[in-house]
Formats: C-alpha cells, structure tokens, sequence
C-alpha cells in the first residue's frame, strides 16, 4: 500500500513537472507569434487612418482634377496633335496666326494666289462653327471646379456650426466619417463624369474643325474648277473665231456655204452666254469661302493653286480599322457610354446598401461622447434591429434600384447603337473611297489618253477643212469633242481633289502625304 503511494506521488511529481514545461512553451509561443502579413491591408507598422489623412485624400483629389483641368485647356490650344483631324503644317500655321483676329491679315491671304493649305488653316483659326465648339469645350472644363464645391459648403457648414451645437433640439453635427464617407470615391466618379464629359465635347470641337477643314477644300477645289473652265471656255471662244474667219474666208471664195458660218457663230455665242453663267457660279464659291473663313462680304479672293499629285492612300482594310478607331461622331458615343459607366457606378455607390453596418464609423459631432457626462457613445454599440432579421440596411434602396435598372438598360441601348454607328461607318467608308477609287480612275483615262486624241482630231480637222478634206460637220464635232475632253479632264481632277477630302472626313484623319506626279 505504501509502495503505491510512493509511486503515485512520483508519477504527479513527472507529471505537473511535464505540464509546466509545456506551459511555459505554449506561453512563449503565445508571446512571440506574429499573424501572416496576408491578413494585413498595410504594412504592421502604418498608424491607422485618421481625419486628417482623409482630409488631405479629399483635396489630393480636387486638385488631381484642377490639374486635369489645366492640361485640357492646354490641349485646346494645340492644334498640331497626334489625334487632331488636320494637323497643319507648323510654319503656315505661324504665318497666318495673326489672321486669327485680324481680318485684314486674312484679306491679304486670299487676294492673291494661294496653296490649299492657307484656305485650311485660316478655317481652323477663323470658322465661327469651330470658335463655338471651343466654347463648348470651356464651358464643359468649368465643371471640374463644380464638382467639390458641394462638399465643400457642407464641410465648411459643418466647421462654422458645430461648434455651437447646444446639445438638446434636433440639430446635431453632421461632420466625421459617416458624413464624408465615401466622399473621396465619389468625387473621383464625379470626376470621371465630367471628364466624359469633356472628351465628348472635344470630339465634337475636332469633329467641327474636320467639317470646316473639308468645306475649306472642297469650295477650293470648287473654284479651281470654275477657273479651269472659264480658262478652257475662252480658248474655246478663241478657237471658233480663227475657225468663224476661215469659214468666211471660204465663203467668200465659194468654197463653202453660209451655213457654216452660222452654225460657227451659234457655236460662239453659246460659249459667250456660258462664261456669263460660270462667272457668276465662281462669285458664289467665293461667297462659300468668305462663309467659311468669316470674311467680310468685299473680300477679294485670288486663284487658288491646288496640288495634283496624287495621294498615298492606305488600303481599304486599314481604313476601315482608322474610321471605327477615331471617326470623331464615334468617339463622342464612346465618351457618353463611358459617362453613363461613371454614373452608374456613382449611384451604386451612394445607394445601394453597404458592405458593413457602419458599427465603427466616427461621428464627430460636438456634444460629449467619452466619460461620466457622454450624451451617446462615440460609434453604434449594437445593430440595427433590421440587420439582424434578413432587411437591407437600407430599406429604401429599392426604391432606387428602378433607377439603376433603367440606368443599365439606357447604357446597353447606348452600346447597340455604337454598334450600329460603327456598322454605318464602315459602309460609308467603302462607298467614299468607291467614289474616288472611280474618280482616279477616270482622270487617269481623260488625262492620258482621251484629252490627247481629242487635240489630235481637232489638228488634223482643222487642216483637213482647211484643204476640203474634212467636212464643216467633222470639225465642229472634233471643237466639240476638244471642248468636252479638257473640261471634263478639270471636272475629274476637282472631283478627285473632292471625292478625297469627304473619304479623309469619313475616316476622320487627313491623308497629308502626297507623292509627286
């Protein structure tokens, strides 16, 4: 008996001995344990958040966008960038920047012989349509300083007048993080919506800037045109009267009837009354460009001088991918779609419930909150009976979910019809570049061939009734076949000239690189 007592106490002895050992390294495992640095959104060391850090991300935020603001209207004034429409040649653009203002520099321009690129330039610096898009834009850049001016009453509201509070009555302090939260967020979106904002009314500045860029050339192809045939007609004119004195001349021999001398004379003065018509047809192109470049009424405009080269032109393929890329009318599409994006996720955030109860969040209100004499605790100490019984923390939410729903519905009708535009851009982009594929064509076959037979019936006619060969009907036929070959060699260069300029506005972006003929 006393030897199982012995033994008893031995073994207690080995045991608590054995269970203070492990005591003492569970205690020192307890002390010295770390948690994995997974579980931590911030480094161990980093002090938590306080008022003053969440003050200073609300005013990095305003002036990331006052910031935003200043690099937009810098972009206003640039007109030389990658993404412009027609970005103009550096030193005709210094040369004519004091016609901007000045109509008499822009006078002084146009009343003499002048390139395509002057009636180009002075669109971009003068079109009353193009200053009233960049209005547009200035007035969609004042809404970045719109968009804290809000919060910042109500932050300035809240600093003048909560220290005042009395504490009894309804009015309380209406400060801390419940009343800022999330404003640093929503003011970010806010930001975004303006700044789509912007972005569709710079597209529509560039797409004002292409519109006048292409009347520019086409009035200007216009007059070239009517110069061309006014040219052609006179020589024309010049051409019958040598024809009408041979006539005579064989008349008077008895060489030949009186017939051809009329129908020789008829000839002459249809092409007179003709000269008064396309006089009168070229004053109104310059009318059209005094329109365009907003000149006064009396402004003379000289021969406009136009490059004949024709232009490189990507193939059909890399337009298609240029115009759905950065036509201008898709662009402000994609700007509104992303607008309503922002907006959307705006709303969501202010109105769909939380992902917390907001337990813990500070009310900084100036009555007491600590101690003996606290009016109510600093932060929730228990949730809301809704919380707990399956209700939304938010009770009305729902309320405003209708709202989001059509919001969504709205964007996805936004994003069919970007489609469609997208769609609509490809077909006219083939149907343009179809237009001057055909144009080039047959400037080609007028100026390589046809207007050179034509001069060389005309010669051997001429010669040919000269010496009775040829018959009177021949060689009005051959003036009339000259007559139409040249004109229609200026009529397929104006509309080649032209035909490009509506596919560069289709596509959205000039093709300023010509090789030389």
């Amino acid at each position: 008996m006393k030897r199982g007592l012995v033994w008893l106490v031995v073994l207690m002895g080995l045991g608590t001995a054995h269970a203070r050992g492990d005591y003492r390294d569970l205690r020192t495992a307890f002390e010295q344990y770390q948690p994995p640095s997974y579980l931590f959104h911030r480094p161990v060391d980093t002090p938590s958040e306080t008022p003053a850090d969440k003050n200073h991300a609300f005013e990095a935020e305003k002036q990331r966008l006052l910031d935003l603001q200043a690099r937009w209207q810098e972009a206003l004034r640039d007109l030389s960038a990658s993404t412009a429409f027609y970005p103009p040649d550096p030193q005709a653009l210094e040369d004519l920047e004091s016609a901007q203002t000045d109509a008499a520099a822009a006078q002084a321009a146009v009343s003499q012989p002048f390139p395509q690129d002057v009636p180009e330039v002075l669109a971009l610096l003068r079109s009353p349509a193009i200053k009233a898009a960049e209005h547009r834009v200035r007035a969609a850049l004042e809404k970045y300083s719109q968009v804290s001016a809000v919060d910042d009453i109500l932050r300035r509201y809240t600093a003048f007048t909560e220290g005042g509070m009395t504490g009894v009555g309804t009015m309380r302090g209406q400060g801390g993080g419940r009343g800022q939260f999330p404003f640093p967020g929503v003011l970010a979106l806010k930001g975004q919506v303006v700044t789509q904002d912007v972005k569709a009314a710079r597209e529509q500045l560039e797409a004002a800037r292409r519109d006048a860029v292409t009347a520019a050339r086409k009035t200007h192809w216009r007059q070239w045109f009517l110069h061309q045939v006014l040219s052609i007609t006179e020589r024309t004119i010049g051409l019958l009267r040598e024809l009408e004195q041979v006539s005579i001349t064989r008349y008077e021999a008895g060489r030949t009837s009186f017939q051809d001398v009329i129908k020789v004379q008829v000839q002459g003065e249809l092409l007179d009354e003709r000269l008064v018509t396309l006089r009168e047809q070229l004053r109104n192109a310059h009318v059209e460009i005094r329109k365009i470049l907003h000149l006064p009424p009396d402004t003379p405009i000289g021969l406009p001088q136009v490059n004949l080269a024709e232009a490189d032109i990507p193939d059909l393929p890399s337009l298609y991918d240029m115009a759905v890329a950065g036509r201008q009318e898709l662009s402000v599409l994609r700007a509104r779609i992303g607008k309503m994006d922002a907006t959307i996720e705006m709303a969501e955030t202010m109105l769909l419930p939380a992902f917390h109860l907001g337990l813990s969040i500070y009310k900084d209100q100036a009555i007491r909150q600590v101690g003996t004499q606290a009016g109510q605790p600093t932060f929730a100490t228990r949730a809301d009976a809704s919380a707990g019984t399956g209700r939304p923390h938010k009770p009305w939410s729902g309320f405003a979910d209708a709202y989001l729903r059509e919001m969504r519905q709205k964007r996805q009708a936004m994003q069919e019809e970007l489609n469609r535009l997208e769609d609509a851009t490809v077909a006219l982009v083939r149907n343009k570049w179809f237009v001057l594929d055909r144009a080039k064509r047959e400037k080609r076959l007028y100026q390589n061939t046809l207007v050179q037979l034509s001069e060389a019936a005309l010669e051997v006619s001429t010669s040919g009734y000269e010496s009775d060969r040829v018959p009177f009907a021949d060689v009005i036929a051959s003036y009339t076949l000259w007559l139409d070959a040249n004109l229609a060699l200026a009529d397929k260069r104006s509309a080649y000239g032209t035909s490009l300029a509506e596919l560069e506005q289709a596509v959205g972006q000039s093709f300023t690189q010509r090789r030389e003929e």
